[in-house]
């Protein structure tokens, strides 16, 4: 889920996937490109626009983790989440909320609890979550989101806009 604009998450999207892998991705209105689920193999690309979304809305999320089930063939799976955060105070900040102004500079965040419910109640069982979000990695947040996955990939400080991919 990638809910505001990341030119190396791009590139990540639009690199080669190896014959064992599947991408799915759900992208936000920030994108240049707005909002659409897409699902990438080494063979095909399947691309679907959506309606401007309040990512930050748990059952939004749900929603796009009960289609990843759906539609995840692999044994493996790894749910990354990419935006803003506020640690242990939530995660996948939405600026852009259908139906309200956009003179607002700070939208709402998904509370931790609420993400990793909607992950347990969705069937997707990742192996891995990396919370590509600043201050996800103190003992507050962790003890929210430790049964989203056997192993969590988070950050104890702030992450440059680029988040893990910089660099």
């Amino acid at each position: 889920l990638a809910n505001s604009y990341n030119p190396r998450l791009k590139e990540l999207m639009e690199a080669p996937v190896p014959d064992n892998v599947e991408v799915l991705i759900e992208r936000d209105v920030d994108w240049p490109d707005g909002s659409a689920r897409i699902m990438r193999t080494s063979n095909s690309h399947e691309e679907r626009e959506l309606p401007e979304l309040d990512s930050s809305n748990p059952a939004k999320f749900y929603d796009f983790l009960k289609w990843a089930d759906a539609n995840a063939n692999g044994k493996n799976k790894l749910l990354i989440i990419n935006g803003r955060s506020r640690g242990w105070g939530g995660v996948i900040q939405d600026n852009t909320i259908p139906g309200e102004k956009d003179e607002r500079q700070t939208g709402p965040m998904m509370a931790l609890e609420y993400a990793s419910k909607a992950v347990q109640a969705s069937g997707l069982r990742p192996d891995v979550v990396l919370l590509d979000a600043g201050f996800m990695g103190t003992v507050e947040a962790i003890e929210e989101l430790k049964d989203m996955a056997p192993y969590l990939v988070v950050s104890s400080g702030p992450m440059p806009n680029n988040g893990f991919l910089a660099g």
